[in-house]
């Protein structure tokens, strides 16, 4: 009866070490996953209140890895670099306008 009662806390303390230690690794991926989500989508929005802040199209988010945040950010430089020709031909044209003005005048 004794060493029953032995194995039965031996088998317990064992499944009570094991439930621990695996919650310690669940709580550490969580931690690790949860960081690289979380990082990119900070750098994500430090660089959009710079360029709102500044008002600088120039400023891009650097790109590394391989997984849909870097397509968001890829596609994010993209989408800046569109505004910054827009905007480019949009003064070329006021500036067509203005000197067609002048010589109007």
């Amino acid at each position: 009866k004794l060493e029953i009662k032995l194995n039965v806390e031996q088998t317990q303390f064992m499944g009570v070490s094991i439930f621990i230690v695996a919650a310690v690794i669940v709580m550490i991926l969580v931690l690790l996953t949860s960081r690289s989500i979380i990082q990119p989508v900070e750098r994500v929005y430090q660089t959009i209140e710079r360029i709102r802040r500044e008002n600088n199209l120039s400023v891009t988010i650097e790109q590394s890895g391989n997984d849909e945040i870097t397509v968001m950010t890829r596609d994010f430089n993209s989408l800046v670099g569109d505004f910054r020709i827009l905007i480019a031909e949009v003064n070329s044209a006021l500036g067509t306008i203005n000197d067609a003005t002048q010589h109007l005048t």
